[in-house]
């Protein structure tokens, strides 16, 4: 069961066509994205890109292909590594969902915070 609208509401269907990214070759990274979303239309393309999306010039590639070209939105506004640099983050296509929300949390074990998601279908 998935909470949507309340609690134990039934889904009949729901897909999620998610792409997770980790700590790849800014390059490859970047054709991996592209090709990826071209080909299978991912709805939320979410990781760890080593990219600080605060800092304009380190992230001006990846705006401009998810988000210009793509479509997509980033929705952590959040830093989620030790040094105040939003590195983990979470790409949706925002039309695809009623709403999302996201909170960064915390963790002791890591120098990295965890994202939580909760996608409104």
């Amino acid at each position: 069961m998935l909470d949507s609208a309340g609690p134990h509401q039934d889904l009949t269907s729901c897909q999620l066509i998610c792409n997770l990214l980790y700590q790849i070759n800014h390059v490859c990274m970047y054709v991996c994205m592209y090709v990826c979303t071209n080909v299978y239309s991912f709805d939320v393309i979410l990781g760890d890109f080593t990219i600080n999306y605060f800092d304009d010039k380190e992230s001006d590639n990846l705006k401009n292909i998810l988000e210009s070209r793509l479509g997509y939105q980033q929705i952590v506004s959040k830093p989620t590594f030790l040094s105040g640099s939003l590195l983990d983050h979470v790409f949706i296509r925002s039309h695809k969902f009623k709403s999302v929300d996201n909170s960064v949390i915390g963790v002791y074990y890591s120098d990295h915070d965890a994202v939580k998601i909760l996608i409104h279908l």
